[in-house]
Order: structure tokens, then sequence, then C-alpha cells
């Protein structure tokens, strides 16, 4: 039984290496740069030279965008211990 074991968990192995590997063609191309480039290029994931629009533009779409990921988001999460406690429907808010 234990040739079959090895073979078994050898084949659940190559069925997860196959569906889970990168495939070249799947992926879009892009170009690989250097740590120099992106220091030099960016700073806190902003592009720092003009590219055809204007910078004022993207600064401030990169400032409400930070500003919205900081709002604390007001809805409560409804979970199977509150629907649980609360089998009438009823819910805590």
């Amino acid at each position: 039984m234990g040739l079959m074991d090895k073979l078994m968990r050898n084949y659940e192995i190559w069925k997860i290496g196959k569906y889970t590997k990168r495939r070249a063609a799947l992926t879009p191309e892009f170009e690989q740069r250097d740590k120099e480039y992106y220091d030099s290029n960016y700073k806190d994931g902003i592009y720092t030279h003009n590219q055809v629009g204007s910078e004022s533009g993207s600064i401030s779409r990169a400032k409400s965008f930070k500003r919205a990921l900081s709002r604390k988001d007001t809805k409560t999460v409804r979970s199977s211990e509150v629907y649980n406690d609360n089998p009438n429907g009823h819910y805590r808010d």
C-alpha cells in the first residue's frame, strides 16, 4: 500500500502544480524594472514625473483615494453568530 499512497500523493501534487503555476500566455506583458527606477520615479506610490495628463489631477485623485481608504465603514457586519443569537430575524445594529 505504500507504493499506491506515494503514487496518489505525487499525482495530487502534480494536479495542484498544473492548476496553480503561472501561465505565460495568460499573464499580461509588462516591463520589469529595477529598484533604482522605482526609487527615482515614484514617491509614496505616486508617479513623480509629469505624464500626459495634469500632475495636480493625479495627485488629487491619489489623495482622495487615500482619504476613502482611511474612512471607517459604518455598516454592521452580519455574521452567523448574530443570526443564531436572533433567530426571529431581529438584528442588533
